[in-house]
């Protein structure tokens, strides 16, 4: 009896929400949080995954979220107390990371990383949180700025970048802070399992109005020396032609260079 009690209260804990709220003042992605961002609604209750989980975070990280009709917007203040972060290009330096799932899935999501060196990464989330897809590409904009007790990052992602389901107006969203000089991470919400999409926020009241067909084309050269030297070109195009789907071509292809990927 306490075992099934204990369960129905895991269940049916109620996720954390953040609102996305609209701007008529567009923000600079320059660094810095300027004053529109207190119009936005913001978090801090993040929890410490490791090395400690459930302890709360030896830092404190506040994100901000705001929308217009064509981007969304984040940004992260990372406050520090003692030592200054370093950076570290073998991939131990600190970053934030934003995660987004934009069908309600439970199961996919996009992620966006930006490190305190200026460096940043897209991928796509896999089953439940258990597989990186890093072939995923897209346009989006972000800046980071070092003060003294804190660090800045601005994130500016446009709806035509990412699929979305139309007409849903709550999303799955996820904030992360890595910490390298004790590698910490800390979630907004996390469960013992690891990074799980199933256990991400909501993100309510995001209403894209996003109606470009946006295209992307990206040219392909491969050079080779069998017995001579061999140029092939050709390229690759996708073509969203709805915010839910959208389509994928290549032209002249080298049947011997073409790997599987997902879409």
């Amino acid at each position: 009896m306490n075992y099934l009690l204990f369960y129905f209260l895991i269940s049916s804990q109620t996720p954390k929400v953040i609102n996305a709220k609209k701007t008529v003042i567009t923000p600079r992605i320059d660094g810095f949080i300027e004053d529109c961002w207190a119009y936005g609604d913001s978090v801090s209750d993040f929890v410490q995954y490791c090395p400690k989980f459930g302890d709360n975070p030896s830092e404190r990280t506040v994100v901000y979220i705001l929308q217009d009709k064509d981007n969304i917007y984040v940004a992260f203040r990372c406050y520090y107390s003692t030592e200054k972060p370093f950076i570290d290009l073998g991939g131990k330096e600190d970053r934030i990371t934003l995660y987004l799932d934009t069908f309600n899935s439970k199961r996919e999501a996009y992620c966006f990383s930006v490190t305190i060196s200026g460096l940043n990464d897209n991928m796509q989330v896999f089953n439940n949180g258990k597989d990186f897809v890093d072939t995923w590409d897209c346009v989006w904009f972000y800046n980071v700025r070092l003060y003294n007790n804190r660090y800045e990052v601005e994130m500016k992602i446009p709806f035509k970048a990412i699929r979305y389901k139309k007409g849903l107006n709550e999303w799955e969203i996820n904030f992360r802070r890595f910490i390298g000089k004790n590698s910490e991470s800390d979630y907004w919400s996390i469960e013992k399992n690891g990074l799980r999409v199933s256990d991400f926020g909501l993100l309510k009241d995001i209403t894209p109005h996003c109606s470009e067909l946006y295209i992307k084309a990206y040219p392909v050269g491969i050079l080779r020396y069998e017995n001579r030297l061999y140029l092939g070109l050709g390229g690759d195009a996708s073509w969203d032609f709805l915010p839910s789907a959208g389509v994928s071509f290549t032209f002249f292809p080298d049947f011997a260079q073409i790997e599987g990927r997902p879409i």
